[in-house]
Order: structure tokens, then C-alpha cells, then sequence
């Protein structure tokens, strides 16, 4: 009786899956944030929350943008940005071009 009356709150059951998240099951009656797996973090610009919706009488999950990135390939990307500027702004002070 108590799982027939938990399940009756259960609006959206099924979380869409997205990438390099934790899955999880179980009811979630309005609202889910994701996360992401160790070692990966958000994309920044991007929110890991949805919201179940009633869309032609059918509830669903609302479509989301979320997306997790490596936490090295983030580093990387801003550690060889960072040395890449620093190097053209030397290489432009060494042969005496204005920056």
C-alpha cells in the first residue's frame, strides 16, 4: 500500500539520461538537478536543473541544455590559453611591435 501511494506523487518517472551524470531512479515529483560524475564539472552557462512539465496532457521532463566537461581538459584548455597569450604578448615585446 505505501509503494502504490509512493508512486502516485511520481509525476515524471524516467530522467533523461545526459552524459557523464549520476543516474539516478526513484520519483521526483516536480524538479531534478543533475550532477556530474567525478572528475567533470558543469559547463559553465549551463543549468543542470529541470522540471517536469505537462505537455499535451503527458507529464515529462522539460529539455535541458546540461552538460559536464572534463576537469582536465578544462584545465588544460585555460592552462595552454593562458601560455599561448603570454607568449605572442612576449613575442610581440621582444621584436618591438606594439601591443
Amino acid at each position: 500500500m505505501c509503494f502504490f501511494f509512493f508512486s502516485a506523487n511520481c509525476t515524471c518517472l524516467k530522467i533523461p539520461p545526459k552524459n557523464f551524470t549520476v543516474q539516478k531512479d526513484g520519483c521526483f515529483e516536480v524538479k531534478y538537478r543533475y550532477e556530474c560524475i567525478p572528475g567533470y564539472t558543469r559547463k559553465s552557462g549551463t543549468s543542470g536543473l529541470i522540471r517536469c512539465q505537462e505537455k499535451n496532457g503527458v507529464s515529462q521532463w522539460g529539455e535541458s541544455k546540461f552538460e559536464c566537461i572534463s576537469k582536465i581538459l578544462l584545465f588544460l584548455f585555460h592552462f595552454f590559453k593562458r601560455n599561448l597569450y603570454h607568449g605572442i604578448l612576449s613575442w610581440c615585446i621582444t621584436n618591438d611591435f606594439n601591443v
